[in-house]
């Protein structure tokens, strides 16, 4: 699989400053449109092994960042080349084994459920 963040929930100067902040990386930078929501991550990211779907999505309330393909160094070097940027994304995630058969709301909702839970726990 083809180095891949999607992302989705921006707006198009997000995106245009995603894609500038990792073309010296040259990662793939997929926007996904809600009426893409339904489809599994791993379908957004380039495996058609994955399901696809015709379930259109809401809009999310915050971007959500998702690496596919990257391993450990790689996905190191696009997060600071986007902190670098002055990008930062609350809710980011690796494409896993598990969570690639799930569709974009899955996802989100996890994601803002274990940042509300981490969140809790260093403001206590």
């Amino acid at each position: 699989m083809r180095e891949t963040i999607l992302l989705m929930g921006g707006d198009e100067g997000l995106t245009a400053s995603v894609r500038r902040a990792l073309a010296p990386l040259k990662i793939l930078v997929r926007t996904v449109p809600p009426e893409r929501y339904g489809d599994s991550l791993g379908y957004l990211a380039g495996d058609r092994s994955c399901p696809q779907a015709d379930a259109p999505g809401e809009a999310l309330e915050a971007p959500l960042l998702v690496l596919a393909g990257l391993d450990g160094g790689r996905m190191g070097r696009a997060l600071d080349a986007l902190e670098r940027a002055g990008l930062r994304f609350d809710y980011k995630a690796m494409l896993t084994p598990i969570n690639r058969f799930w569709d974009v709301p899955t996802l989100y909702a996890e994601i803002v459920r274990e940042h509300e839970q981490m969140t809790k726990r260093g403001g206590q």
